[in-house]
């Protein structure tokens, strides 16, 4: 149980950091936008889950840990030290470049009238889903005998929550103080990928 809590946090953490921050931004993210994002992500990591699932038959389980530990330990530095990648890189990139969304989620809002539309949020849920696309590797270890199919349902209810109240937050904040959950996302990620290698 504690594990599947785990898997959903560190899923929908980056989520949940972003509409926080777009919301600190003043940009909303409608229903239909979150809906979206947590569908993307929660498509991602079943895809994911099942590929890994096939290549588990080929390959040593000990390997396919190490990967998904290492990616996820690098994909936790580079929400890490973001903030200096963003500094270093963004100035020299274009606003309409879908790159720099990876550096800056809130360049999603590429008409900036500070609402992610859907074609905006199709984006933004690709920039997001990296670390969906990992976990999913290694969720068959950790959701155990729950199904498959419940623990996509549980991700993308919980993700959707967690995206709109995020959001709502962020805008009822942003007038207090500045919220950056980028970094505490990254440490989230790495000791994820830790607990799981041993």
């Amino acid at each position: 149980m504690i594990n599947l809590l785990m898997l959903i946090l560190v899923v929908t953490a980056d989520g949940f950091a972003a509409a926080v921050a777009m919301g600190g931004s003043g940009v909303r993210i409608p229903w239909r936008s979150a809906v979206v994002i947590a569908f993307t992500g929660t498509l991602f990591l079943g895809v994911s889950a099942i590929f890994s699932e096939t290549l588990a038959q080929f390959i040593p389980e000990t390997i396919c840990k190490i990967t998904s530990a290492l990616l996820l330990s690098m994909l936790g530095l580079y929400n890490i030290f973001k903030d200096f990648l963003r500094k270093k890189y963004e100035p020299d990139m274009k606003d309409e470049d879908p790159a720099i969304v990876f550096l800056d989620e809130i360049k999603a809002d590429t008409d900036k009238n500070k609402i992610i539309s859907i074609k905006e949020s199709v984006l933004l849920s690709a920039a997001l889903s990296a670390d969906s696309l990992i976990v999913g590797a290694l969720s068959s270890g950790i959701i155990g005998e729950t199904p498959l199919w419940a623990v996509l349902l549980i991700i993308f209810a919980a993700g959707l929550i967690l995206i709109k109240g995020g959001n709502r937050l962020g805008l009822k904040a942003a007038k207090i103080m500045n919220f950056d959950l980028t970094k505490l996302c990254g440490v989230i990620l790495i000791i994820f990928g830790i607990l799981n290698f041993f």
